[in-house]
Parts: C-alpha cells; structure tokens; sequence
C-alpha cells in the first residue's frame, strides 16, 4: 500500500535524450532568456542617457547661436560655380 497514491500519478518518466531536450528548454526559457532581457533594459538606458548627456553639451556648446545654426548655414549656402 502506498503512502500517497495521488503523487505517483504526476511523474513522468523520460528516457535520456527527452530529459536533455526538457532540461536544455528550462535553462534556456528560465535563466537565459531573463538575463538577456535585463542586459537590453540595462545599456539600452545607458544608451539614452549618454545620447542626453551629447545632447545636453551640443545645446550648452551652441545656445547663444542656435542648436542647428551649423546645419542651417550649410545648407543656405550659395552654390560655387
């Protein structure tokens, strides 16, 4: 007589080439897969903040003048023949 009869319903019985491919899976859809998720988050913050930090010393470098003053002179400029 077994102790708990309603366990022994829920195992499954794997050879060893299905127990790798189940194993493989876990790893990958548990541990890997969340790791590079949280590394993309991660630069991709750091990413942004040092496009608003360039952002921020081009503003500063060129406020008196205008942030696009550069790209406006040279598309203004008169063709040379």
């Amino acid at each position: 007589m077994e102790l708990f009869p309603f366990l022994t319903s829920f195992f499954i019985l794997l050879d060893s080439r299905q127990q790798f491919l189940s194993t493989s899976l876990f790893v990958i859809l548990l541990l890997i897969l969340p790791t590079i998720g949280v590394y993309f988050v991660v630069f991709r913050i750091f990413r942004l903040l040092v496009n608003l930090i360039m952002l921020t010393f081009n503003f500063c470098s060129t406020y008196p003048f205008g942030i696009f003053e550069n790209d406006y002179n040279f598309l203004h400029q008169p063709l040379k023949l």
